[in-house]
């Protein structure tokens, strides 16, 4: 077993879940953390000039399942407090990460969309 591990992306279950390309025969162990990468274009505002393209995280994702092949892993982030219109706050639960799976890419700079053949890093 090599450190970090890498794999891809083999498939999107949900907007929670999703399966990489790896499992016990590379090491992979329930609770472990991957981060789905992409790239960010950083341009200068002035020139337009491409400066450099940056490795970013899409999503980080915990180890659920795992079989010799491949592991199932889910969204574990909180980013919000959960609290609807209708919902009292002290009963309100916190609402998790979500896998972005389409291009909309809610007011960031770069392009979030998890995709099938994303890499994914065992995060140390």
């Amino acid at each position: 077993m090599s450190y970090p591990i890498r794999c891809k992306v083999a498939a999107i279950v949900s907007d929670r879940e999703l399966v990489i390309n790896a499992g016990s025969v590379q090491g992979v162990e329930p609770g472990m953390v991957f981060d789905v990468k992409g790239s960010l274009d950083v341009v200068d505002p002035d020139s337009e000039e491409l400066l450099e393209t940056i490795e970013v995280t899409k999503v980080s994702v915990k180890v659920s399942r795992v079989t010799d092949k491949v592991a199932v892993a889910r969204t574990f982030k909180n980013v919000g407090p959960g609290v609807g219109p209708l919902e009292l706050a002290f009963l309100a639960r916190p609402q998790r990460e979500r896998i972005t799976t389409d291009p909309i890419t809610a007011g960031r700079s770069w392009d979030n969309t998890v995709r099938v053949g994303d890499e994914a890093i065992l995060a140390l």
